[in-house]
């Protein structure tokens, strides 16, 4: 999959560790609230959008989903786009 993903032979992934399936050892972190900034609270606007709900616009190569601050008034300097390779995806979600 990485081969595929990355379009480069497998022989170049040999070197990866096989049963490790991690990138590093360290110790779990602690709880997030350790991590909060006192006197931090919510900001005072909020957005979410949910691009994957978005029709896809669809092509021979895969699907496209983008956004920009033209489909919503939540910033002047927000872009995104989210592509899905048609090698990448099974037959039924690429059609």
């Amino acid at each position: 999959m990485l081969a595929k993903n990355f379009g480069v032979p497998e022989r170049a992934f040999a070197g990866i560790p096989d049963k490790e399936l991690f990138i590093f050892q360290s110790k779990v972190p602690g709880p997030l609230a350790d991590d909060r900034v006192a006197g931090a609270g919510p900001p005072p606007q909020s957005y979410s959008h949910r691009l994957l709900d978005q029709k896809p616009i669809r092509s021979k190569g895969g699907t496209v989903r983008m956004t920009h601050d033209a489909r919503g008034a939540f910033s002047a300097d927000v872009q995104a786009a989210l592509r899905a390779d048609s090698r990448l995806l099974p037959p039924s979600a690429s059609s």
